[in-house]
């Protein structure tokens, strides 16, 4: 494992996961990847519904219909999930395609990055021949409740894996994934997370902290940890992104993330 993560520290693929919502900050997104991801892209590709032509061809990108990347699974086909009157369908779905990329990947190891989340300063995914994870404070209970019944234990609470990009190993998704499927041999992995999950929850289940928690119990030496530096703004805000882009360098943070919280 750690001589793949050695022949990789040159160029790794990207992958984008991009809503209509986040046609302001792709672009952003984009060029902050290009100019500060390190290491660089290898190529990097927009999984989402249908998207300009103009936009990918600018940029370079490469582009997957989300409803390609399953094998027969959609989002119109995924079971509707209602909570406290909003579908949470389709964030769901997101997460779960996040960890189907790997099988289009080129490189053993990949990224992804949320369309309204715009890098400020150099983000460094490797260091001395380990995953550089970039780590926050938040910490949601029910994330780990879905957790402790898809491993059999409830983790120790530390900082957490959630910061809008995360660098993935594809062996170790293939790992888990085999581990979960091994609950029900009938069920997919994303049906099973799905008859797990606390559906009086909006949100009970994420990928971010279910790979980082588990890099930490199975891979602990494959990773190395550093402060997300990620500040969260309102998508509104976009508008003023050259002086919050100021603000926040002089501020510390190292990424911008401009959340719609009307889904």
């Amino acid at each position: 494992m750690r001589k793949l993560i050695q022949e990789e520290e040159s160029k790794i693929d990207v992958f984008i996961t991009f809503h209509k919502k986040d046609i302001l900050a792709l672009p952003l997104c984009v060029q902050s990847i290009l100019r500060y991801l390190r290491p660089r892209s290898n190529r990097i590709t927009v999984i989402s519904d249908d998207i300009s032509s103009d936009l990918l061809t600018e940029y370079g990108l490469h582009h997957i219909h989300e409803s390609s990347v399953f094998e027969g699974l959609a989002l119109t086909e995924m079971p509707q999930i209602i909570c406290n009157g909003r579908d949470r369908t389709g964030w769901y779905f997101q997460q779960f395609l996040k960890w189907e990329a790997r099988k289009y990947s080129t490189t053993n190891s990949y990224v992804v990055v949320d369309a309204d989340t715009i890098f400020i300063q150099p983000a460094i995914l490797f260091h001395r021949d380990k995953y550089v994870f970039h780590r926050g404070d938040q910490y949601h209970m029910p994330y780990f409740k879905t957790y402790e019944k898809l491993f059999g234990y409830l983790p120790k609470k530390q900082p957490s894996f959630i910061s809008n990009y995360m660098i993935f190993n594809t062996g170790i998704i293939d790992e888990i994934i085999a581990k979960i499927e091994k609950i029900d041999t009938i069920r997919k992995w994303y049906e099973i997370i799905l008859n797990t999950i606390d559906q009086n929850e909006s949100s009970s289940f994420s990928e971010f902290e279910t790979y980082g928690y588990y890099m930490s119990r199975y891979h602990h030496d494959l990773f190395c940890s550093k402060n997300s530096r990620n500040k969260i703004l309102q998508d509104g805000k976009i508008s003023r992104h050259f002086f919050n882009t100021i603000r926040c360098r002089l501020r510390g943070y190292a990424s911008i993330s401009y959340h719609c919280y009307e889904r």
